[in-house]
């Protein structure tokens, strides 16, 4: 938890040079390929999380590395997180950034977890859906797990919606759980 509140104090100083300058979606793709470049380069991954290789080292790789790629505005910001050893955190400021110029942008991201594929019809069916009650446009992040038997499963911050097979299963066997089959009737038990 003490990681997310770092990442979003970051995120949220970052957020608000980027829309003074109105260039939200600017910076937010400059971080991106920063971040999606560590990960992707497993040897630059262990440079920035190396806690013993000094922030002005680091800095210097990433200056040569980036400084034609991004903005001096990102640039400078990336040093300030290495100046504060705080680089091993830029994932999760780059998510907390998103969420931010999400919601300046007017969209909310959701997850769909789904025992198969989804069509693309489908997709767009459940982002439609979903739009219509956030009462904003909606970016759909789909995993698929073969667990949930078939069904979904919607997050959206905070909230899920679960309509896998698997939890009805669940519902429905919890309900079993509290008939009495004793009597002809099958009514609940009483719970005394």
């Amino acid at each position: 938890m003490i990681n997310k509140t770092i990442a979003r104090r970051y995120a949220q100083a970052f957020f608000a040079i980027a829309k003074k300058q109105d260039k939200i979606e600017q910076f937010e793709k400059e971080l991106a390929l920063v971040v999606d470049t560590v990960k992707a380069n497993p040897q630059l991954a262990q440079v920035l999380e190396h806690q013993l290789i000094e922030p002005e080292k680091k800095k210097k790789i990433f200056n040569e590395i980036f400084s034609s790629k991004v903005s001096d505005i990102v640039l400078n910001f990336i040093n300030l997180v290495m100046d504060k050893r705080r680089e091993r955190y830029l994932a999760q400021i780059l998510e907390e950034y998103t969420v931010f110029a999400d919601e300046a942008r007017n969209v909310v991201a959701a997850t769909v977890r789904t025992a198969k594929e989804l069509t693309p019809e489908y997709e767009k069916a459940i982002r439609d859906k979903l739009s219509y009650l956030t009462g904003k446009q909606t970016r759909l992040n789909v995993e698929v797990d073969p667990g949930l038997i078939g069904g979904v499963v919607v997050k959206i911050g905070d909230r899920v919606y679960d309509g896998s097979v698997v939890n009805r299963l669940e519902n429905l066997k919890q309900h079993l759980t509290r008939v009495d089959f004793s009597n002809d009737r099958g009514e609940e038990a009483n719970e005394h």
